[in-house]
């Protein structure tokens, strides 16, 4: 039977850490390890992502778009013995996830089993090129019932408006006479490309950024005993589900990968432009691996254009991802994001997840499961910035969708640890770090079932069979180089 424990003694501060234990906390063979916490609440009843999953897929009624354009939609009552009259409807417009107009609806009398086309009160509105739209449509309880307050959002859906069609896409106009020219300076292992206000620093021998500084903020420092910046990350701390994963990936070898730099070439392209190809071998000890081939443009206002593209090196098992690992300051903890949100989601687990503009402590993005293990990843991600207190800091634009997550905890940290908590001894803990460690992913795998089920759906196993190409751009973010949604906004245009 599951229970909080604690065999330790008191910490320094004289009071005790308090655990879930689980299967082999206490010596106890046979057992069935964390399965005794498999289910859609945490011990303590903490909801967890997988249960609003389950509220979403099972919502009792459905909204289908007929013409958004104009505001209709059907309205399906999936309930067996309920009328819709008990529920007040809500609608709401965003634009690049932030809501503009809003009103309610009903009630509804549509018996159980039907259904009723509804024309919502929208109003024309200017769209602006490039951004994107959603009509967001819900049902809540009207009264307090027995299981849930007056309010409680029973159903709901998220559907994209058209947007502005495209303009023709022009050629990036030039850089502005004042835009600030580069230094570029190389002094053995190292490069250095300084701007305006921003210095990036390439080592050679890593093939990546040493350390990226955006005025007095430095936002990648250099380690110990490698560099931080951007570099290719397939691994991910198994969940639960993973289990059918461990012996192909034990079996492949890319548990510990060689870096090899195969070639590292910079050139300056004009005056407010330098250009760095570097191309890096990742080898496991059976010979198998990827290469990474990433070519950076610098612009002279400090962006940093990565062009990756992932090839395979002999024949290699599903991956659990596929993208970029970095490690950033640690004072930049507000993240925000356009994206799904606000908690996790996954390939195959997203549909209670809005498509949105969030915000939050990159602390709080971690879900703590029992057993550490992957967790808060976002999917979707249109961009995202990492910033400080006063609003400076790292931004992200992906010209390709993408999965982020930051956290203070590497794959390797929470692979390594049974519990989140520092006491007690005898268990392997799982401490915070510092810095922020920040995924950058062309794609996850899906999570599907197999820790009592099937794995991942076909569409959602992470296959490379041969080159995969993969963009972003970093760019310093901040009060004094404008609105976020409209860099990005610009900049995906192009």
């Amino acid at each position: 039977a599951l229970r909080k424990a604690s065999d330790e003694p008191p910490g320094p501060d004289g009071k005790r850490r308090w655990h879930y234990a689980y299967g082999g906390d206490f010596d106890d063979a046979p057992n069935d390890g964390n399965f005794c916490c498999n289910g859609l609440v945490l011990p303590d009843r903490q909801v967890t992502p997988k249960l609003l999953e389950v509220k979403k897929v099972y919502q009792p009624v459905s909204f289908i778009p007929v013409d958004l354009e104009r505001g209709t939609i059907r309205v399906r009552n999936k309930f067996a013995f309920l009328n819709l009259d008990g529920f007040d409807g809500a609608w709401s417009l965003s634009e690049d996830g932030r809501a503009f107009a809003e009103g309610s609806f009903g009630p509804l009398d549509v018996r159980p089993g039907g259904s009723a086309v509804v024309r919502l009160p929208l109003k024309p509105f200017p769209k602006k090129t490039g951004a994107e739209y959603f009509l967001r449509v819900s049902f809540r309880e009207r009264a307090k019932t027995s299981y849930a307050g007056a309010g409680h959002e029973v159903a709901w859906e998220q559907m994209a408006v058209p947007g502005a069609p495209p303009t023709e896409r022009k050629p990036a106009p030039a850089p502005a006479a004042g835009r600030p020219s580069l230094v570029l300076a190389e002094d053995g292992n190292l490069v250095e490309v300084t701007g305006g206000d921003f210095k990036a620093v390439f080592s050679r021998t890593a093939g990546t950024l040493l350390s990226l500084d955006y005025g007095p903020l430095r936002v990648i420092a250099p380690a110990e005993d490698a560099a931080n910046g951007p570099r290719l990350n397939i691994f991910r701390a198994p969940a639960d589900n993973d289990i059918w994963m461990a012996k192909p990936w034990a079996d492949s070898g890319l548990s510990r990968l060689r870096r090899t730099v195969r070639s590292f070439e910079i050139r300056r392209i004009d005056e407010r432009t330098v250009r760095v190809e570097t191309v890096v071998d990742h080898i496991g000890f059976k010979g198998r691996g990827l290469r990474h081939a990433c070519d950076w443009t610098i612009g002279g206002d400090g962006s940093l254009l990565l062009e990756n593209v992932f090839s395979p090196i002999g024949s290699l098992p599903p991956l659990y991802k596929l993208g970029l690992i970095l490690t950033v300051s640690a004072e930049m903890e507000h993240m925000t994001w356009f994206g799904r949100g606000p908690g996790e989601s996954y390939p195959d687990r997203k549909s209670s997840c809005d498509v949105g503009l969030w915000s939050g402590l990159v602390a709080d993005q971690f879900t703590e499961y029992v057993r550490p293990q992957e967790n808060g990843n976002k999917e979707d991600v249109r961009w995202a910035a990492l910033t400080d207190g006063r609003g400076a800091g790292l931004m992200v634009v992906g010209l390709d969708r993408l999965s982020v997550t930051a956290s203070h905890f590497t794959a390797e940290d929470l692979d390594g640890s049974r519990h989140k908590n520092r006491q007690p001894r005898r268990f392997s803990r799982l401490v915070p770090r510092p810095d922020i460690v920040l995924c950058l992913d062309q794609a996850q795998m899906g999570l599907g079932g197999a820790s009592c089920g099937p794995p991942p759906l076909d569409g959602y196993t992470l296959s490379l069979s041969g080159p995969r190409s993969f963009r972003l751009i970093l760019l310093p973010a901040g009060a004094e180089h404008g609105d976020l949604s409209e860099i990005a906004r610009e900049l995906r245009s192009r």
